[in-house]
C-alpha cells in the first residue's frame, strides 16, 4: 500500500498536534497558504462575498480570499501589537456596513455581503480575540484564525489560557521552515472544533471528493506528505523547549539593548508605550512588548527605529542577516491596486511599515551572537 501521501504518520501528527493546543479536528494541507484558502471556503466564504483582515500580513492572508473569488476588506492594525485593531473593526462595520438579511453585515458602497474575518496573530503574539469573537457574533461572521507566525501562542480569554488553534471557527498554520513548528519543507494545517468544516476541509484537500473518484466539488492537491509528518512529529516533540528559549532570547535582547543604549544615550521606548507606530524623533528604538493577557511566541524579534534601511545595511556590513515584517502594507501593494485604497487610510499600519525592523532569532542562538547585535545596532544608532 503507498504510504507516502496521507501515511501512517500524517494521521498521527494530526492527532498530536490537535492535542497540542487543545482542538477536536486537525487537518493538514500542503502549505499555510492552502490552510487559509481552505478553511474560507470550508467556513461558507465563497464568490462575491468580503472578509476583513489586517493590511500589516504576509501577502497569503489576503491573496487567499481573492483567490477564492471573495474580496478583502482592510481594517487597521494597533500601535503596540501590530494586529488587527478590534476598534478599527469594529468601525468598519458600522460605519461602512449595514444590517442585511439575519442581522449580517453588507458593504454599503459595493454591496458585498462581509461574511467573515482573518485576524493575524503577527510575530507570534496572539491579537485581541475576546474583542474580535464579539464583534464577529454581533455580526455573524465566522472567523479564521491566521496562526502562521503563532503556534504555541496563547491568550486569557475569559479567565481562561487559550492557545491558537481553539480562539475562532477555525485556524490556519504554516510548516514553512521559519515557522516555530518548521517542517523540511512546505505544510500547513487547519484546526477547528466544528465537525461540519473539519468534514469540508478534508474533502477539498482531496480535489474536492469525499470518497476516491467521487468528485462532489473542485478542490485542491493540498495534502501534507508523509515525510514531513515524519519529520514535523520530532520537531512537535520538542517544542516546548524551543518555544521556552525563543521566550529567553527575546527577554535577553530587551535586557541588552536598554543597557547598552542607556550607555549610548539612545532613547528606548517599549511598543506599549507608544500611542503610534514610532515615536516623533529622528533616533530612538522600540521594543516589542508583551500584553499583559498574552503569551508571546517571539516567531520573530522586531525592533523599530528611524533609518531602517540605513541600519540594515550597516548591520549586512558586519554579518548581520536583518529582514523587514513587511516593507508596505497590503492595501497599497500593486496587486490590491483594484479595491482602490489610498495612502494614509491605515496610518497605524503604514507607520509600522516605515521604521519596523526584524533581528536574528532563533532557539539557538547564542548570548555571544546576541550581544554582537545589540552592541552593533546601538553603535549605529549612537552615531546617527
Amino acid at each position: 500500500q503507498c504510504n507516502f501521501v496521507l501515511g501512517d504518520p500524517v494521521r498521527e501528527f494530526e492527532a498530536r498536534f490537535a492535542q497540542s493546543c487543545g482542538a477536536r479536528h486537525a487537518i493538514s494541507v500542503a502549505s499555510g497558504t492552502d490552510a487559509i484558502r481552505i478553511a474560507l471556503r470550508a467556513c461558507g466564504a465563497a464568490k462575491g462575498h468580503g472578509v476583513i483582515t489586517s493590511p500589516l500580513t504576509f501577502v497569503a492572508t489576503a491573496e487567499s480570499v481573492n483567490a477564492i473569488g471573495a474580496r478583502p476588506f482592510f481594517c487597521d492594525v494597533e500601535p503596540a501589537s501590530a494586529n488587527i485593531s478590534p476598534a478599527a473593526v469594529r468601525a468598519f462595520l458600522e460605519t461602512q456596513c449595514e444590517r442585511g438579511a439575519g442581522g449580517t453585515a453588507v458593504h454599503k458602497q459595493t454591496g458585498i455581503p462581509i461574511k467573515g474575518l482573518i485576524p493575524v496573530h503577527l510575530y507570534g503574539q496572539c491579537a485581541d480575540m475576546e474583542e474580535l469573537n464579539r464583534i464577529a457574533r454581533e455580526w455573524s461572521l465566522f472567523v479564521v484564525e491566521d496562526s502562521a507566525q503563532a503556534f504555541g501562542a496563547e491568550r486569557r480569554i475569559g479567565g481562561e489560557w487559550v492557545k491558537t488553534g481553539r480562539m475562532g471557527t477555525a485556524a490556519a498554520f504554516s510548516f514553512y521552515p521559519s515557522k516555530n513548528l518548521g517542517g523540511a519543507g512546505d505544510g500547513g494545517l487547519i484546526t477547528t472544533d466544528d465537525d461540519g468544516v473539519a468534514a469540508a476541509c478534508r474533502v477539498l484537500r482531496v480535489h474536492g471528493a469525499p470518497r476516491a473518484y467521487d468528485f462532489t466539488e473542485s478542490g485542491y492537491n493540498s495534502r501534507l506528505d508523509t515525510l514531513q509528518a515524519a519529520v514535523l512529529l520530532v520537531r512537535l516533540a520538542h517544542i516546548d523547549e524551543a518555544l521556552a528559549a525563543r521566550k529567553q532570547k527575546a527577554a535577553f535582547y530587551s535586557q541588552l539593548f536598554r543597557e547598552y543604549a542607556d550607555k549610548a544615550g539612545v532613547p528606548v521606548f517599549e511598543a506599549a508605550d507608544l500611542g503610534g507606530p514610532a515615536p516623533a524623533a529622528d533616533r530612538f528604538l522600540v521594543l516589542p512588548s508583551q500584553a499583559p493577557n498574552c503569551r508571546h511566541t517571539f516567531n520573530s524579534f522586531n525592533i523599530r527605529t528611524a533609518d531602517r534601511g540605513g541600519l540594515t545595511a550597516f548591520l549586512a556590513e558586519q554579518g548581520i542577516g536583518t529582514n523587514v515584517y513587511y516593507p508596505k502594507p497590503l492595501h497599497l501593494a500593486p496587486v490590491f491596486e483594484f479595491l482602490g485604497y489610498r495612502a494614509g487610510q491605515m496610518p497605524v499600519a503604514e507607520g509600522i511599515c516605515e521604521v519596523i525592523c526584524a533581528l536574528p532569532m532563533f532557539p539557538e542562538i547564542t548570548q555571544e551572537q546576541q550581544t554582537f547585535v545589540v552592541e552593533k545596532t546601538v553603535e549605529y544608532l549612537k552615531a546617527r
